[in-house]
């Protein structure tokens, strides 16, 4: 996250200086998400508009994330902020706003946290397609190159029976390696060194490779950047026994 959180902060999408934006910038960088839900409801009843519908969804999905998958306000949330990033891209320039693409990729990944394997399986197709747009649109934005470092990492994960349902039900079951991860992840890094999340899926991604100490070093640069949310203070504890 940025650098705790899921994506940046700033709306590269909308250059131009808005109260609204401001307001909502300024109450993401202290993880206040309840209110910038509020303030979000309230600018989508006078003005349905491409970041009004996209900084909500991303509100809505910050409320829940930690919640189990299971959850039935989660799911309801999670459904309303698809319905408004579907809704974005119909509006005129939807299609070709970064962060559109961007939360769309993110919100079929912990849709589909929920879905059986299948489902999971061909929802995957969907997530690397909008991460691929999201950073072709805007290729100094971080958070495309994390989504696709965190795809590869996670086919690359796929345990041996899931393989073979994969390969049973599509004639190209999804393909990825941990150094493919890394490469994304990496970039990721250059684009923003106070990615929290980030660099906690380089960490993961050195331990799978077996490359412990530098596993060890970017789980210290993790310790040294400050969180402000509960997702970063889970991370920091599993570093904390990582790093010793």
């Amino acid at each position: 996250e940025y650098g705790t959180q899921m994506s940046d902060p700033q709306m590269s999408d909308t250059p131009e200086r808005t109260p609204y934006r401001e307001q909502v910038e300024a109450f993401y960088s202290e993880a206040k998400h309840d209110e910038i839900v509020q303030l979000g409801e309230k600018a989508y009843a006078e003005d349905k508009t491409i970041e009004v519908c996209w900084t909500l969804a991303r509100a809505l999905f910050d409320t829940v994330e930690i919640k189990p998958d299971s959850d039935s306000v989660k799911q309801e949330r999670l459904k309303r902020a698809m319905d408004l990033i579907e809704e974005a891209l119909t509006l005129e320039g939807g299609d070709e706003s970064a962060s559109v693409h961007k939360w769309k990729a993110i919100l079929i990944s912990e849709i589909s946290k929920a879905l059986g394997t299948k489902e999971r399986i061909k929802r995957s197709f969907d997530i690397k397609a909008e991460a691929l747009r999201a950073a072709e649109l805007d290729d100094k934005d971080p958070t495309p190159q994390f989504l696709l470092g965190v795809w590869c990492y996670e086919v690359a994960s796929i345990g041996w029976m899931t393989r073979k349902i994969a390969a049973a039900i599509f004639a190209e079951p999804p393909t990825a390696t941990y150094e493919e991860a890394l490469e994304h992840l990496l970039k990721c890094h250059e684009l923003n060194d106070k990615f929290k999340r980030n660099i906690h899926s380089i960490v993961k991604t050195y331990q799978a490779l077996n490359q412990t100490d530098k596993a060890k070093e970017y789980a210290r640069l993790i310790l040294e950047i400050p969180s402000i949310d509960e997702k970063s203070k889970q991370i920091d504890e599993q570093m904390r026994k990582l790093v010793g």
